[in-house]
């Protein structure tokens, strides 16, 4: 089963995610897939039921699988990740690296904080 959608929009801040909602509170970006307004100023993606990537406007991003631990999810979750971080499976052990190559084991709620970058 292919869930990659080719034509489906790709943001990876919180800046390129609030500018893509505008002025709405949801707005689909692929199959079972919606951007939205959640509180707090926070943006979520949301597939299905579960808010699997949430960016914060502190720049932070956390990540859910609300149990669903599944290709689709992996694929989502990985079009919208910050550079040079990935969600990958191992021997059934989800697992997360980042752009500086550290891997860890995957758990709820992990969260991304990035470095603001300075002139």
């Amino acid at each position: 089963m292919n869930t990659s959608n080719r034509n489906a929009p790709r943001f990876s801040t919180y800046a390129e995610a609030l500018d893509l909602i505008g002025g709405r509170d949801s707005v689909k970006i692929g199959h079972n897939t919606y951007l939205e307004r959640l509180e707090n100023g926070t943006l979520g993606v949301r597939l299905h039921r579960t808010y699997i990537v949430k960016f914060n406007a502190s720049g932070s991003v956390e990540l859910f699988t609300g149990g669903w631990r599944t290709i689709t999810t992996k694929e989502r979750m990985n079009r919208y990740l910050p550079a040079g971080h990935s969600v990958y499976q191992r021997a059934n052990v989800w697992r997360i690296t980042g752009p500086d190559g550290v891997e860890q084991d995957f758990q709820e709620g992990i969260m991304i904080v990035q470095r603001a970058v300075t002139a």
